[in-house]
């Protein structure tokens, strides 16, 4: 068995230049940083790359290194094609109804006074109604749309803390025949602050063992990546409502006069 080791400050060349250099990687870590997973999503589009990690929470750089591992996406269902169909027929039925109140009843007008009121009142029918199944297009519409990640990585393991208390941090290198262990983790202060040690192994025996390792926590439970996403798809649905609710509320009539009376009095 040959081995490489090191300890200091700054052994991120040391640990990272050797996975750079990996046509498989398999990394164990419970905290990673942004810029290390960044690396890794790049180190992806020409190496397999495997990472498992833990979902700490209460690490902000760390779960902002996992939103750098996958991506997620709002993929429309069978229900997309029913409300986009249902949203069609509303806005015909509103502007049919607009057409009956606003045209077609003063032509009537000229001919008989009843049909002004069986214009109207079919035409303020088609109007309510295209405004009720717009609304409902509208409130369901989340309903049309699932969520689904992808892992930006050739494959992404989030184990769940409270289940697996992972404290390891392992690179495995399978086609090179090399481990490495140490005391880092994959994280900015880790590889670049910290006095640290890691060591690379390469025999056969240790690549074997190692792997073995990585399937057991393979088995381990697991945290469902959908299930990470969703708060913060939820946050910014609820920042966009009310960024336009704001809008909205700032460009009516009273706001534009309080906001006039308001700079005048200034300017006087």
């Amino acid at each position: 068995m040959s081995f490489e080791f090191r300890c200091g400050v700054g052994l991120g060349e040391f640990v990272m230049g050797r996975v750079r250099g990996g046509s498989e990687v398999i990394v164990v870590s419970p905290w990673l940083s942004p810029e290390v997973a960044r690396e890794l999503v790049e180190l992806s589009r020409r190496a397999r790359v495997t990472v498992i990690t833990t979902n700490d929470a209460e690490n902000q750089s760390h779960m902002k290194a996992l939103n750098e591992l996958y991506t997620v996406e709002r993929v429309p269902t069978k229900q997309a094609e029913e409300l986009v169909r249902k949203r069609k027929n509303a806005i015909m039925y509103i502007i049919v109804g607009v057409a009956l109140m606003l045209f077609l009843a003063p032509l009537l007008a000229l001919i008989s006074i009843a049909g002004v009121g069986v214009a109207v009142g079919i035409g303020l029918a088609l109007f309510i109604i295209g405004a009720i199944e717009y609304a409902e297009s509208v409130v369901y519409k989340a309903r049309a749309y699932e969520t689904r990640v992808y892992p930006r990585v050739s494959e992404l393991v989030v184990l769940d803390r409270n289940a697996t208390k992972l404290h390891a941090k392992l690179i495995v290198l399978p086609s090179e025949g090399v481990v490495g262990i140490g005391s880092a983790n994959l994280t900015s202060s880790g590889l670049q602050s910290n006095v640290e040690c890691w060591v690379w192994l390469s025999s056969p025996e240790t690549v074997k063992e190692a792997m073995n390792f990585v399937d057991r926590l393979l088995k381990q439970p697991k945290q469902d990546l959908s299930s990470m996403a969703m708060p913060e798809a939820a946050k910014n649905e609820l920042a966009n409502l009310a960024s336009a609710w704001i809008s909205a509320w700032y460009t009516t009539e009273p706001t534009r006069k309080r906001r006039k009376r308001k700079t005048h009095k200034r300017l006087n």
